[in-house]
């Protein structure tokens, strides 16, 4: 089975800020946007099942009462196996960075303002050679302590390099859920920059990646941050690509 994400979008949703989604190669402004439908399809017969997981969508839920035949309620057995959809959390994510805090002071002064981690790409320190970290599916620990699928997207203060907070997006019960995790003030947490710097200043380290960087290689570089308990994991994987 295929599962694909649908979703309902507005631009005409009252007291909302606007934000531009790009599909397809074409953009628009909205301000508002659910995944409330999920598009099962069977890669043997084809059939196309839709079944409905937000039942407060003011869009989703009218489109049910005009085709009843169409959209179905949404099962345990398909829900367990759901995971949060990644164009959804992207837009929530941008979103966060400026609207996590919503004190009517906080937003006017915009001195709170979040960013999305970047680290570097390649061994300079060029501010122009460093790349946004995206977020990424990994395994997470629910509110009940079980092990699921989450996307994680870590955040610093703008213009800054430690980790201040990250956002999960998990799915539970056939629920899309986000959980905003915000470190305490008085932490200083490596962002990826900050490692990426240490390893470089790292003999042994370094000169493996070094041997790596052979005529006709190409080195790929990338960092993820995994929550485990009360600690981040850093985990970069290098990999080298022969180019003929």
């Amino acid at each position: 089975y295929w599962v694909l994400d649908a979703y309902t979008i507005s631009s005409s949703y009252p007291y909302s800020t606007y934000t531009e989604i790009e599909y397809n190669g074409q953009k628009r402004d909205i301000n508002y946007i659910r995944n409330s439908i999920k598009v099962i399809i069977n890669s043997y017969t084809g059939e196309i099942k839709y079944y409905i997981t937000d039942r407060t969508d003011p869009i989703a839920m009218p489109y049910r009462k005009v085709y009843p035949k169409l959209f179905q309620d949404l099962d345990a057995d398909i829900a367990k196996h759901l995971t949060y959809s990644e164009f959804l959390y992207n837009v929530q994510a941008t979103m966060l960075e400026e609207y996590h805090n919503t004190k009517a002071d906080v937003l006017y002064r915009s001195d709170n303002t979040w960013e999305k981690a970047t680290y570097k790409n390649g061994q300079t320190s060029s501010s122009k050679n460093k790349n946004i970290l995206k977020p990424y599916y990994t395994m997470v620990t629910n509110e009940n302590g079980e092990n699921t699928i989450g996307l994680i997207q870590m955040y610093t203060q703008k213009n800054k390099q430690n980790i201040t907070s990250y956002l999960v997006g998990t799915v539970e019960n056939g629920q899309n859920k986000l959980t905003l995790k915000t470190l305490h003030s008085d932490t200083s947490i490596l962002g990826p920059t900050q490692l990426d710097t240490q390893i470089a200043q790292d003999e042994n380290i370094q000169s493996q990646i070094d041997g790596l960087s052979v005529t006709g290689a190409k080195i790929t570089r990338n960092m993820i941050i995994v929550p485990v308990d009360n600690t981040l994991l850093y985990i970069e994987p290098v990999y080298q690509t022969l180019v003929n």
